[in-house]
């Protein structure tokens, strides 16, 4: 069986890069969706949000893959968050999450 490289300059998920056993020979060109968490968080941070934060994304698996992750990230932060409220909102054939991060 021959092995080939696969290069994409658009796939995102983070499956594709941490399970070498699966795809050994993938490589891309743009970081997943996961490396822009660290820049929010320090957005948030640099302006001084404490009280709430605002989140909406795709209600796909991926991205609430990636909310998960970015919430993880500010619940550890010295200001901890005390309350996550999650509104799923239909909007024609898609669907995204409005996350709500409360710490009062």
């Amino acid at each position: 069986m021959a092995l080939y490289s696969q290069f994409s300059y658009g796939a995102t998920d983070l499956e594709l890069t941490t399970k070498r056993d699966r795809y050994p020979l993938f490589f891309r060109t743009v970081p997943t969706d996961f490396v822009f968490n660290e820049p929010r968080l320090r957005f948030i941070q640099r302006f001084g949000w404490k009280d709430e934060i605002g989140l909406i994304y795709d209600a796909s698996p991926y991205y609430s893959r990636v909310s998960q992750n970015f919430t993880g990230r500010v619940i550890l932060q010295p200001e901890a968050t005390k309350c996550a409220v999650e509104l799923k909102v239909n909007l024609g054939s898609h669907s995204y999450i409005l996350l709500k991060l409360i710490n009062k």
